[in-house]
C-alpha cells in the first residue's frame, strides 16, 4: 500500500469527479458497503460478488469494500479489499480466491496495476523506480517524512520481534534512531 500512497499525490487533480467502479469478488455475496474516511457508508447491491456503481469522490482517499455482515459484527471468514479512491476513473477490482485481489483501470488504477505486478517481482528499491518513471512529479515532503516514518516503526517492530532493542541496534551500528 505504501507505493499507492505515494502515487496517489500524482492523480489528486482529478478529485471532485465521479469514480466508476466493477467488482467481481468470489464469494462475496450480493451487496457490498463502501466506507471512506469522513463520508456516510454506501450499500450497493449485485449478483455473486458482481457490482457496478458510481462514486462522487470530493478527495483522493481510501475506500473500504466490506461485507455487509462485519456491520453485524460477524467476523468469521470476512472479505473485505482497500484501496485508494480517485475521481474521474474508472477501476476494477476482482479476485480469484480469498486470499488476493488485483486492481486494473484507467489512469491512476492502471499504473497502480502496473507497479503492483512489479511489486510481485521485485525489491522496494526497484519499485520505488518504477513509481518515479510512472508518476514523475514532485511529492510533497510531508508525505516522503510520512512513509520513512512509517517504515521506520516497521523495522523497529521487525528487530523488537527478535528480541533486538533500536537503541542497542543503532549503538552497534555506532547511529541514532534519528540519523536511520
Amino acid at each position: 500500500m505504501m507505493m499507492a500512497a505515494v502515487a496517489m499525490c500524482v492523480w489528486a487533480a482529478n478529485d471532485g469527479k465521479t469514480l466508476k467502479v466493477k467488482l467481481d469478488l468470489v464469494g462475496f455475496g450480493d451487496s457490498v458497503v463502501v466506507y471512506r474516511s469522513g463520508q456516510p457508508e454506501l450499500t450497493f447491491t449485485g449478483k455473486d460478488g458482481k457490482f457496478e456503481f458510481e462514486l462522487q469522490v470530493d478527495e483522493v482517499c481510501t475506500g473500504l469494500f466490506a461485507q455487509p455482515r462485519l456491520l453485524r459484527g460477524d467476523m468469521e471468514d470476512p472479505h473485505f479489499y482497500s484501496i485508494p479512491l480517485v475521481g474521474g476513473e474508472s477501476v476494477r477490482v476482482w479476485d480469484t480466491d480469498n486470499t488476493r485481489y488485483d486492481v486494473d483501470g484507467t489512469g491512476f488504477y492502471a499504473d497502480y496495476h502496473q507497479v503492483d505486478l512489479f511489486n510481485e517481482n521485485a525489491g522496494k528499491e526497484a519499485v520505488m523506480e518504477k513509481i518515479c518513471e510512472l508518476n514523475p512529479v514532485d511529492i510533497p515532503a510531508v508525505m516522503v517524512d510520512d512513509e520513512a516514518d512509517k517504515m521506520f516503526d516497521e523495522f523497529r517492530q521487525q528487530l523488537m520481534s527478535q528480541g533486538i532493542d533500536i537503541n542497542m541496534y543503532c549503538k552497534y551500528l555506532n547511529t541514532t534512531p534519528e540519523e536511520i
